[in-house]
């Protein structure tokens, strides 16, 4: 029997666990023999529901739904929980910190959140967004419905009801604040650590803490008009604000936005016009970690370019969507931009090398921001290309990442219907695919590891890189 993979191989076959494999170089060769470590997580059944598969942040844990009959449980690391009439789409959500599991089920007709196995308050509904974690994992919230009215539920304590509320629940960056909107008497309102803002027409989402988690800011919606409110102050009226451009700088001293007023785009810091243009790129907005410079990406005169710091660089036909970036240190920046058809990696203003494309948000810098690593297709295959250096041609490359000494880099090929993963020059065994969702995780400067499928089975594979003599 063969299964289908929670992506985009397949899994066959039987499987020991405990296995280690040791990956030798010949004789002469330098390059560093892979250690390999598999651990089974769980057979793969026919029980187990594809599109449910939740993988954790620091990506050693999954879980997923598995169904029999109608009924429903949930799995987290190969353990089964209890049996419910129901558990919520997509609702499986693991802690910033991987330590908690939690989501939504099901039981004689009642709603109710399961916390690392533990239910919460049954409810007659749960809102579709499902339970949020704060970033510290410590706490959670969510949406409950009781009756045809809804609360936010904070750590177990119910808030106050509404006629309805917004579309997601925002904690603070230090967990103690949350923000969200809601509905009364058909007005929307914005409630931030329990105290509700006037009303409005609408409620833009979504709601911004800033990284020191003292400041806070939103988009309302009067008159036909929409409005940024940043501390709890009015700024100036516009037609249009840009999707998801609302973002504080990581000193959290500058709040910049995208807005649209008549036929032109401007840019906005601090609630002051900088800049206006026929277009700006979606999610183009982005700082600098020392929060000196600010990149985007706009169009004049039907091209494209890239200002990086009120420097301009172009024309370009096409700059990718959320290609720009900027080294750790701040004193670098690269993005990808097409132009005659050809597409580039542009770093430090210098035009790399063209190719039919490069791979969506593949490119990144290593830790210490002295290399660069991205996947590009040439010749109908793709190829890493490290440092300038391209490497050998395969079916496809996904995820290339950089170790934390900068020293490594590590990335998943795809090679016919299996997949494996390669760094300095070493291939681990094949499996039949990574988890979706999953991504290559250095634990050290020597040691990786990934979740992935082989042989009927989910494992992961720890890998330990030891240099030759």
């Amino acid at each position: 029997m063969k299964f289908r993979l929670f992506g985009d191989f397949h899994v066959m076959a039987a499987l020991a666990a405990g296995v280690l494999v040791t990956v030798t170089p010949v004789r002469g060769d330098s390059t560093p023999a892979l250690v390999e470590r598999e651990t089974v997580i769980t057979r793969i059944n026919e029980a187990l529901q594809p599109a449910s598969l939740a993988v954790s942040p620091d990506n050693r844990r999954m879980a997923a739904v598995a169904m029999v009959d109608a009924r429903f449980r949930v799995m987290v690391d190969g353990q089964y929980g209890r049996w419910y009439e129901d558990i919520g789409k997509n609702s499986i959500v693991f802690s910033p910190d991987s330590r908690h599991v939690a989501c939504v089920a099901k039981r004689a007709g009642k709603f109710f959140s399961v916390h690392d196995g533990v239910e919460g308050k049954p409810y007659d509904g749960i809102s579709g967004t499902g339970v949020h974690f704060s970033p510290d994992g410590n706490r959670i919230a969510y949406g409950a419905r009781r009756g045809k009215r809804w609360m936010v539920v904070s750590d177990g304590r119910e808030g106050r009801l509404y006629d309805g509320l917004g579309r997601g629940l925002f904690f603070s960056p230090d967990s103690r604040r949350i923000a969200y909107a809601a509905v009364r008497n058909g007005k929307r309102v914005v409630v931030i650590d329990g105290q509700e803002s006037p009303a409005h027409d609408n409620v833009g989402n979504p709601i911004v803490f800033s990284p020191d988690s003292r400041r806070v800011a939103h988009e309302i919606k009067r008159g036909g008009k929409v409005y940024v409110v940043a501390d709890g102050c009015e700024q100036a009226a516009y037609d249009l604000l840009g999707d998801g451009s609302l973002k504080f700088s990581p000193d959290s001293r500058q709040l910049a936005y995208v807005a649209k007023s008549g036929d032109r785009w401007k840019i906005v810091i601090d609630g002051k016009e900088v800049a206006s243009h026929e277009a700006v790129g979606k999610d183009s907005v982005i700082h600098s970690a020392d929060s000196k410079r600010m990149v985007y990406a706009y169009s004049e005169g039907g091209k494209w370019f890239v200002s990086v710091g009120g420097q301009r660089h172009g024309p370009y036909d096409i700059i990718g969507n959320g290609s720009m970036i900027f080294s750790p240190d701040s004193k670098r920046f690269a993005f990808v931009a097409s132009r005659d058809g050809k597409w580039r990696a542009i770093v430090d203003g210098k035009e790399g090398r063209a190719y039919e494309t490069v791979v969506r948000d593949s490119l990144q810098f290593s830790p210490d921001s002295q290399r660069l690593v991205y996947a590009a297709r040439r010749d109908g295959s793709q190829r890493v290309v490290i440092d300038g250096q391209e490497g050998k041609p395969h079916d496809a490359i996904i995820s290339p990442v950089f170790s934390p000494d900068s020293r490594r880099v590590a990335y998943e090929v795809k090679r016919g219907e299996s997949a494996l993963v390669i760094i300095d020059g070493r291939e681990t065994r094949p499996v039949q695919g990574t988890l979706r969702g999953g991504k290559i995780t250095f634990s050290g400067p020597a040691s990786f590891h990934f979740l992935a499928g082989r042989n009927n089975s989910f494992v992961r594979i720890d890998v330990d890189i030891r240099d030759q003599p």
